[in-house]
């Protein structure tokens, strides 16, 4: 019979993705939306501990970064968006960058022990 349910490692980063938006967001969420803030002092919090484009990479299992957004989500949409948004600029570096290209970025993108970089990327038709 198959098992649909997260694994060990899914559920840790469950837990540890909703502690945080019950710590650090969900406790902010009205002031955020009220003031259209982007909170950076949470934002760098997130990415300490993983929760942010570089949790994304480091993890063999596709349920690990909807199941961050998920939880963090519960605290606060926005704030979710903004922490796991520089995935979106990655994952096109990733798919189409040239090696130089994923040699200066994906590093400086997923480390949890250098300055927070946030990625964004412009589409066109």
């Amino acid at each position: 019979m198959a098992d649909f349910g997260l694994n060990e490692e899914e559920r840790m980063v469950q837990q540890l993705a909703h502690e945080f938006a019950v710590k650090e967001i969900r406790p902010h969420a009205a002031k955020f939306e009220e003031h259209e803030d982007i909170p950076r002092d949470i934002m760098l919090k997130a990415n300490s501990l993983g929760l942010s484009a570089g949790m994304f990479g480091q993890s063999e299992s596709h349920l690990v970064s909807p199941v961050v957004t998920e939880e963090l989500s519960w605290g606060d949409g926005g704030v979710a968006l903004s922490i796991s948004s520089s995935g979106l600029a990655l994952a096109a570096i990733v798919g189409m960058g040239t090696d130089e290209q994923k040699d200066e970025w994906i590093q400086k993108c997923v480390s949890t022990e250098t300055e927070l970089r946030l990625g964004a990327y412009c589409l066109n038709e």
